[in-house]
C-alpha cells in the first residue's frame, strides 16, 4: 500500500515538474516578448501598447518600424492601429519617393491590418523587381497575402526567386557568395510553396543546408563576418516558417547551443537588443529580434507563419482617407523615371536639332520658300 502511495506520489511530482517546464518554456518568450514592448513603452512614455502603438509608430508611420506593426498585429487583433493606417497613408500621400523595397513593407502592413488601400496594387505593380533581390522577397509576400500583380502570379515569382540561388547553395543581396540574413528571407518568402514545388523544394532545402553548414558554435550566424543578433532573428523566422523547430532540430544545433540562444544573447538589460555581444542598443537588432520571437510563439502555438496574415478582417476605418499620388511620376520606380529622363533628353536633342537645320537653311533659298507660300 505504501509502495503504491509512493509511486503515485511520484508520479505526480514528475507530471508538476513537466508541466511547470512547460510553462516556463512557454512563458520565457512571453517575457522576452514584454520586455521589448516594456522598454519601447518607456522610450515614449507609453503606459500600455495602445499607447506605444499612439505615441510612437503612429506619429512616426512611414519613417520606420513597419516589422513592429506586422508582429504587433499578429499578437492581437484587440489593437487599435486606425490611426496608424491614417497617418502612413497620409504620408505616402506627401512623399515623392520611396524606395521599392519600403514602399513594399508599407504595401504590406496596410495588408496585415486589412486595410483596403490602392497602395497595395500599387506596389506589387510598380516596386516588384526594382530593389534587387529583396524587393522580390517581400514582392512575394504582398502576393502570398492576396496583392495582384500584373506581371506575376505567386508561384511564378517564387521562381523568379530560385533564379537568384548561389553555387554555394544560398541567396545574397549582391555577389555571388551567399549571406545568411538574406538566404533566411528568401526562405520566409518560399516557404508557402516548399511542400507544392519541387523546384522550390530544391532551392529551400539547399539554403538550409547552407545555413546549417555556417551556423557557429555559439548557435549563432555571422553577417559579412561579425556574429550578430539580426542573422539569427532571421534564421528563426525562416525555420519557425518551414515548421522547424529551431530548438530542437540537430541540424541547427552546434555544441548544444541554437540559433534562440544566440540570439537571446544579444538581449540587453532594458529589454532592448545589441548588434554585437556587449553592445549598445540597436534599433534593427531589437525589431528584428521581436519579429523572430513573435515568430516563435506563433510557431510554438501552432499558428501559421508571422508572414501569412490569412483571411485578415476589414479593418479599413471608416474615415479613412487613402492614399493619392498627386501623379504617377511622384511615386515612379527607378526604371520608369529612367526611361521618362531618357525621352525627355531625345526631345530636347531633336528639336535643338530641327531648330539648328532651319538656321542654316541658305537666306536666298528660305526668301524662295517665302515666296511659294
Amino acid at each position: 500500500m505504501r509502495q503504491s502511495f509512493f509511486k503515485i506520489f511520484s508520479f505526480a511530482i514528475a507530471f508538476c515538474i513537466m508541466f511547470s517546464a512547460c510553462i516556463f518554456a512557454a512563458e520565457t518568450f512571453d517575457g522576452d516578448i514584454a520586455d521589448i514592448i516594456s522598454y519601447k513603452e518607456k522610450s515614449c512614455s507609453a503606459k500600455n501598447i495602445g499607447e506605444l502603438i499612439d505615441k510612437d509608430f503612429s506619429v512616426n508611420a512611414g519613417k520606420g518600424g513597419e516589422l513592429y506593426i506586422i508582429a504587433l498585429a499578429r499578437l492581437s487583433s484587440e489593437e487599435d492601429f486606425s490611426g496608424y493606417a491614417k497617418n502612413l497613408a497620409s504620408y505616402l500621400s506627401n512623399e515623392r519617393y520611396v524606395f521599392p523595397v519600403t514602399g513594399e513593407k508599407y504595401a504590406l502592413v496596410f495588408l496585415s491590418l486589412g486595410i483596403k488601400s490602392r497602395y497595395i496594387e500599387y506596389a506589387a505593380n510598380n516596386f516588384i523587381g526594382n530593389g534587387g533581390l529583396m524587393s522580390f522577397v517581400y514582392g512575394l509576400h504582398l502576393l502570398n497575402n492576396g496583392a495582384e500583380c500584373e506581371k506575376y502570379t505567386p508561384l511564378s515569382l517564387a521562381e523568379k526567386i530560385i533564379s537568384f540561388l548561389n553555387a554555394d547553395g544560398g541567396f545574397s543581396v549582391t555577389g555571388s557568395s551567399s549571406d545568411i540574413d538574406a538566404t533566411s528571407m528568401a526562405i520566409t518568402a518560399l516557404a508557402p510553396f516548399y511542400s507544392k514545388n519541387d523546384n522550390v523544394k530544391k532551392a529551400v532545402d539547399s539554403s538550409l543546408l547552407f545555413i546549417s553548414e555556417n551556423q557557429l558554435e555559439s548557435g549563432g550566424f555571422s553577417s559579412y563576418g561579425v556574429e550578430n543578433c539580426e542573422s539569427a532573428a532571421q534564421v528563426i523566422t525562416a525555420l519557425c516558417a518551414l515548421n522547424i523547430d529551431p530548438e530542437t532540430d540537430e541540424r541547427f544545433i552546434k555544441n548544444g547551443n541554437t540559433a534562440v540562444d544566440s540570439m537571446l544573447s544579444f538581449r540587453r538589460g532594458d529589454g532592448s537588443f545589441s548588434h554585437v555581444l556587449g553592445g549598445e542598443e540597436n534599433g534593427m537588432a531589437t525589431e528584428q529580434a521581436f519579429f523572430a520571437l513573435c515568430s516563435l510563439k506563433r510557431f510554438k502555438n501552432g499558428e501559421n507563419s508571422l508572414f501569412l496574415f490569412g483571411n485578415t478582417e476589414d479593418g479599413t476605418p471608416s474615415d479613412f482617407e487613402d492614399v493619392t499620388f498627386g501623379g504617377e511620376e511622384i511615386h515612379e520606380n527607378p526604371e520608369k523615371r529612367a526611361d521618362i529622363k531618357k525621352t525627355v533628353c531625345i526631345s530636347v536633342i531633336a528639336v535643338s536639332a530641327f531648330i539648328i537645320v532651319i538656321l542654316l537653311i541658305p537666306k536666298k533659298k528660305k526668301q524662295n520658300i517665302d515666296r511659294e507660300k
